[in-house]
């Protein structure tokens, strides 16, 4: 009975490492060891960020927040996943902005591509750099303009991820108008899906 037992639990492990995609090596007495499989593939991402307006001044140098002034995001990102550390792709988000400091005469909505570095360190629960470099619409002034947002954060679970994220996305671009409005900063959730998801 306890060579069946041990028998049956051998051959469960066997099965469920290859019915997960795992590779199955033995050690040295012969017993099925389970090896992770590799975060290589094909990796997308589902998010959405909530935040608000950062100010600059120059004269003299100050950082303050404008509470009236808030953002919605909603996005999404798509590409491959090279090994445990990097992940490169591309992705499109439409960014709102709200509150009763919204300048109706500035381009207050717009679409972004971007492209996506991605640099995760760490293990189950690990921390990650995101780089976002790319190009925006906006819809008020009907001009396109670059975006550059960057991001840090924490792969909380193997799906799911929240970070901090800041847009230097300049509004008052190709108009008669200007802000004080350098940057927006939010918090970002997002969940990922695919092959290349991290364990």
């Amino acid at each position: 009975m306890k060579k069946f037992l041990v028998s049956l639990s051998l051959l469960l492990l066997a099965v469920s490492a290859f019915a997960g995609s795992d590779k199955v090596k033995y050690d040295e007495q012969g017993w099925p060891v389970a090896v992770g499989r590799p975060y290589y593939g094909y990796r997308f991402f589902v998010e959405g960020s909530y935040g608000m307006a950062m100010l600059v001044g120059s004269h003299p140098f100050s950082i303050a927040f404008d509470k009236q002034l808030r953002f919605f995001d909603a996005g999404t990102s798509h590409g491959f996943q090279f090994g445990k550390i990097f992940y490169v792709g591309t992705g499109a988000s439409y960014l709102q902005l709200d509150g009763e400091n919204v300048d109706r005469n500035l381009p207050f909505r717009r679409i972004t591509v971007f492209g996506d570095l991605r640099f995760t360190f760490g293990g189950g629960f690990s921390g990650f750099l995101d780089l976002r470099p790319g190009a925006a619409y906006l819809w008020g002034t009907k001009t396109v303009t670059l975006s550059t947002e960057f991001g840090i954060g924490f792969d909380i679970a193997r799906w799911f991820q929240l970070g901090l994220y800041a847009n230097l996305l300049p509004l008052n671009f190709n108009t008669d108008h200007t802000t004080q409005m350098d940057a927006l900063l939010g918090l970002r959730a997002s969940v990922s899906f695919g092959q290349g998801n991290r364990k």
